[in-house]
């Protein structure tokens, strides 16, 4: 629960305000009982002006009790709902800054969970602490005191039931916590099928597998519903057994006063105010019974959110974490003052998820964060060493599954390879400060997104770059003449992802952002695989006029958008086969050529 504690510290005078009120209208609620015994054995026999005073009194008290609870309340909830937006704001921008390589401990369906179920629990539970858990033990001790006081003998049937109920709670609290973990990890899976269905919607469709899918919907369904009623039925408990001590301890109450005001050790107006207490006491009891319910989802929650408090973000990585010394040729590293960005001996291995079966056992931990122990590391990228200088462009070739994208995101810090260094203008980037290693390079990836907004929020990402470099990207990428032709030209609105334009003029858009900001390098991984052959080569006239010094790194599956690289990697299952030019590729490489020719037909270009 460290992490309530933390958000909520910032508005302790709130809360003391609140807990203050909640004393004072428990104060009034207390006093209420009092004068009703005082009605009965003192005011009634003294006539009907003594018992309009009391009366009154008691009026007063209701109505001050009933201001004290609004008051408090309504300062509990706005306490609870700022709290709950830092809270939420605070885990989305550490989400966000969580680096690639640590995404495999949580997934996103379970971040997902987590940013939004699991912060309502945190939200729900911290609301009733504040409005029921302050003021219901306030109205047990003070009972207790006032029953002891006005009838100590009655007062020992409280210490006997009041103790029962709570080993009652706490039996029910011990076994209802797991179950209320499992339910949170159930509700990941859940939110995990909703978004593969909302995301594959027309390949579902056009597959025809849509009652395929409402089955496995309905499965996952199915079992979030059995979890939450297993975890039900635990806490339902304490509705049936709660009641049971309650009545036993208002029948006792009643019976044993019978005979104390039948012996003349008691009197009636007594008894009445000792029952109003003890109704009083045990509905608080009651109510921490329930709020003992939020208590176990909410400590559940939060110690979820807390799991992706602890994961290391970009941020928290210091400069000087793995870095080696500057290349030089004191270093025995042979560079060209013109040299940009080089690869040394750089690999990398994904750690491969081996799935375990749930058996149903809410003690088994049903969770989709790694569990080292079972899972084993894959090889994506070894030994690679490359160089580049400024202004070149290097194209990488390779077979699905070979790693070419693994290098752009070594390259961008997204994964810290396990052996090896990556220097960007002599400098070792394990070393460098993540922002500025990034802006040093325009990125177009292969599943890039577009926000729902207007073309020009969508260039300039929102990173203030003058509308003079949003229109210069435009045309470079070849796209400005089809913006100039919409309506609201560069305020036209894009829905979510795009949907409301091409392919091609979505990659377009996505080509312009990334120039828009004038990278000294640029990354594209199979970003022009949505363009014609024309829009094409019109794009590689205007970086090569208007972008002399960029250094671009392709990633393409056609030759014709690597030919006339200055410099061509052939990446096959993690591995170089081979680097050169086009012309000396197709002299020397034969996988190389055989694609050429699959591509190209039979006439092979070698100059």
């Amino acid at each position: 629960m460290g992490v309530i504690g933390k958000y909520l510290k910032p508005y302790t005078k709130q809360v003391a305000l609140g807990v203050t009120i909640k004393f004072a209208g428990a104060m009034f609620d207390l006093v209420i009982p009092f004068l009703l015994g005082y009605i009965v054995d003192t005011a009634m026999p003294q006539g009907s002006k003594v018992v309009l005073k009391s009366g009154i009194w008691m009026l007063l008290c209701s109505i001050g009790a009933w201001v004290c609870n609004v008051i408090a309340n309504k300062i509990a909830v706005t306490n609870t709902c700022k709290m709950t937006r830092d809270l939420r704001l605070s885990l989305f921008k550490h989400i966000t800054a969580i680096p690639s390589y640590e995404r495999s401990r949580i997934s996103t369906s379970s971040l997902v969970s987590r940013l939004t179920n699991d912060t309502y629990n945190v939200y729900t539970f911290v609301d009733k602490i504040q409005r029921v858990g302050i003021r219901a033990p306030l109205l047990i001790i003070g009972g207790l005191i006032f029953t002891a006081a006005i009838e100590p003998w009655l007062a020992l049937i409280q210490l006997i039931i009041v103790p029962l109920m709570g080993l009652t709670a706490w039996l029910v609290l011990r076994h209802s916590f797991p179950l209320f973990i499992n339910v949170q990890q159930r509700v990941d899976s859940l939110v995990r099928t909703l978004r593969e269905n909302a995301a594959g919607t027309r390949v579902i469709r056009a597959l025809s597998r849509t009652e395929y899918e409402k089955e496995r919907f309905e499965k996952v369904n199915f079992g979030v519903r059995n979890a939450e009623v297993k975890a039900g039925k635990v806490m339902s408990l304490t509705n049936s057994v709660m009641p049971l001590f309650l009545n036993t301890g208002l029948i006792m109450v009643l019976l044993i006063g019978a005979y104390r005001i039948n012996a003349g050790d008691s009197k009636p107006g007594v008894i009445i105010a000792f029952l109003s207490y003890f109704t009083i006491i045990l509905s608080a009891v009651m109510s921490i019974m329930k709020i003992f319910i939020s208590w176990s989802k909410g400590n559940a929650s939060a110690k979820r959110i807390k799991e992706v408090f602890d994961i290391a973000t970009e941020g928290s990585i210091e400069p000087g974490v793995n870095a080696s010394e500057p290349i030089n040729t004191e270093n025995g590293v042979n560079s060209s003052t013109d040299e940009i960005l080089r690869f040394e001996g750089i690999t990398f291995s994904y750690m491969h998820i081996n799935p375990q079966p749930f058996s149903g056992n809410v003690s088994e931990k049903v969770s989709e964060n790694v569990d080292s122990n079972k899972n084993e590391l894959i090889n994506a990228v070894e030994n690679i060493s490359f160089s580049l200088n400024k202004g070149e462009t290097l194209g990488i070739l390779g077979p699905t599954g070979s790693g070419k994208s693994t290098l752009l995101q070594l390259a961008l810090r997204f994964l810290i390879p396990d052996k090896g260094h990556i220097y960007l203008n002599g400098t070792d980037i394990a070393g460098m400060n993540v922002a500025k290693l990034r802006s040093y390079f325009g990125v177009v990836f292969q599943n890039d997104a577009l926000l729902s907004g207007t073309v020009k929020d969508n260039i300039s990402f929102f990173r203030n770059l003058p509308f003079s470099d949003i229109v210069s990207a435009a045309k470079d990428a070849q796209i400005a003449d089809f913006i100039e032709t919409l309506p609201e030209k560069y305020e036209a609105r894009l829905d979510i992802r795009g949907a409301n334009f091409s392919g091609g003029q979505k990659q377009r858009i996505l080509i312009a952002r990334a120039l828009a900001a004038k990278p000294q390098i640029l990354l594209f991984d199979d970003a022009e695989s949505a363009l014609d052959y024309e829009t094409d080569r019109k794009l590689r006239l205007a970086l090569k006029e208007n972008y002399p010094d960029l250094t671009l790194i392709v990633i393409a599956s056609r030759i014709s958008a690597l030919a006339h690289a200055n410099k061509i990697l052939i990446i096959r299952e993690g591995k170089i086969l081979d680097s050169g030019t086009h012309g000396e590729l197709v002299k020397r490489c034969e996988y190389y050529k055989r694609l050429v020719e699959i591509q190209m037909g039979s006439e092979v270009n070698a100059s």
